[in-house]
């Protein structure tokens, strides 16, 4: 492959998703400034790789991958710092964790980790659209258009997706109904 079409190439998809990339990120983080190092880590990794990139799932996902596991390079870098754990909402309403502790909050983050490499490791749409509903905070309407299905497919598909999820998650944390 020519360099300057890979630049060009990888440029399309910075400027493509780079905005979802970084709402991804700022769900986690809370923090705009560690979402920014981040995302220049996430794009950095994502640019040294490109030429790898197989194309076996969207560059949406692949990108979003990388976030994720920058996100959680960075958290196992900087354990004794708890308070960078974010409290999601999803998984708060998934569990009943005591945020007061050090270890609940470690697990939680525990939590979070299995939970999204569950969600990434889901077919098409439904990794999509939960990804898009739950921490890109996109509605339906834009969800079904972006995917070309229906506004009532997108809902039925985060529906089921959604409840699987929590029973499994009940079942192997051993959450609280």
């Amino acid at each position: 492959m020519k360099v300057g079409f890979l630049v060009d190439e990888f440029e399309t998809l910075f400027m493509c998703y780079q905005k979802d990339v970084m709402n991804f990120l700022l769900a986690f983080t809370k923090h705009p400034s560690l979402a920014e190092d981040l995302i220049q880590d996430t794009f950095l990794h994502a640019y040294l790789g490109f030429d790898r990139f197989r194309k076996e799932c969207s560059p949406k996902s692949w990108l979003l991958q990388i976030a994720k596991n920058e996100f959680f390079s960075y958290l196992r870098r900087n354990k004794k710092n708890p308070e960078l754990v974010t409290y999601d909402p999803f998984i708060l309403e998934i569990t009943d964790i005591n945020q007061t502790s050090i270890e609940d909050k470690f697990y939680q983050q525990e939590l979070i980790q299995s939970i999204m490499d569950y969600i990434f490791s889901l077919d098409e749409p439904s990794k999509t659209i939960l990804i898009d509903r739950i921490w890109l905070g996109k509605s339906y309407k834009l969800i079904s258009a972006e995917l070309n299905i229906s506004e009532a497919s997108a809902k039925m598909i985060f529906s089921r997706s959604r409840k699987a999820i929590k029973t499994k998650f009940k079942e192997e944390f051993n959450c609280e109904e």
